[in-house]
């Protein structure tokens, strides 16, 4: 779930029944830039569980490779407003983002 009434990000390991938080705004914001960060998507890598990709709307697309203990940012993206991540099925080293103007950035998992 990206995101709640106190900020943060909360886990799920029983189908949505209970929720933990294992992000909070201060965590986040070791990382991240200073400020308000409005988070539109969180995905996680397909074959690896432990990246955690996080998008939003102004500080472009964050990468935690630590279930979201620590994160960095994709300096390649060519924009800040990112809307979604997808994994191509055939190579899932390879994704693509895609921003609120149409544009979309194909490149590697990792920054």
């Amino acid at each position: 779930m990206p995101g709640g009434p106190q900020g943060g990000v909360y886990k799920t390991t029983d189908g949505g029944k209970t929720w933990a938080r294992v992000i909070g705004d201060a965590d986040f914001a070791k990382s991240a830039p200073p400020g308000y960060v409005h988070c539109f998507f969180v995905n996680l890598h397909p074959d690896r569980p432990d990246w955690v990709y996080a998008g939003t709307g102004s500080h472009g697309l964050w990468l935690s490779q630590d279930a979201g203990k620590t994160w960095r940012r994709f300096d390649a993206i060519p924009f800040r407003a990112c809307q979604n991540v997808a994994f191509d099925p055939e190579d899932r080293t390879v994704m693509y983002v895609t921003t609120f103007g149409g544009g979309v950035w194909r490149g590697r998992c990792e920054p």
